[in-house]
């Protein structure tokens, strides 16, 4: 489906279920360095306790042959960085009607995980089929007790200047 600094997402099916799945797998570089394992586990079980409509729901965490795997629900759509790239932009009432749903999604992540995400932009919020915006690609999200201790990491275009800056991290970040 796609391909990142850090993993490849894959479609597959998940055959407990019988149903359709992103697979998002962590690249051997980053794998073999355990702080970049533990993280990518870790993160990706806090977003898996998160349920929330605009927020692209995790199903499984794990690793199989040393390769760490976080499978998703599979989202029919197009990011927003595809519909703009298409359209050109965005009529002010839906651009607005995403961020909403965009900022329910980091609400929860935050009330419920303390998880900041650090990499907000246009091409991890999915436009599903049925018209939710849905938040996805927690890669690099942090706990917010841990957010003084990470690198800086993000699209440099898109992050918060506390955050370029190697700032201390919270909520408003993103």
């Amino acid at each position: 489906i796609g391909k990142g600094g850090m993993a490849t997402v894959y479609r597959a099916r998940q055959l407990s279920m019988d149903r359709p799945v992103a697979v998002k797998i962590l690249s051997d570089t980053y794998a073999a360095e355990e702080k970049f394992a533990r993280s990518f586990l870790k993160e990706a079980k806090s977003a898996a306790r998160i349920n929330h409509p605009n927020l692209i729901q995790a199903v499984k965490v794990g690793a199989e042959d040393g390769h760490l795997f976080y499978a998703m629900e599979l989202v029919k759509g197009v990011t927003v960085g595809e519909r703009i790239a298409r359209d050109n932009a965005l009529e002010m009432d839906y651009a607005l009607n995403i961020v909403q749903q965009t900022a329910e999604a980091l609400h929860v992540a935050w009330t419920q995980e303390s998880l900041i995400h650090r990499d907000i932009k246009p091409d991890n919020i999915m436009l599903a089929d049925d018209g939710h915006a849905k938040l996805m690609d927690l890669g690099i999200a942090v706990r917010h007790d841990e957010a003084a201790d990470v690198e800086v990491s993000g699209t440099p275009k898109y992050m918060s200047p506390e955050q370029f800056r190697g700032r201390a991290l919270d909520c408003r970040s993103d």
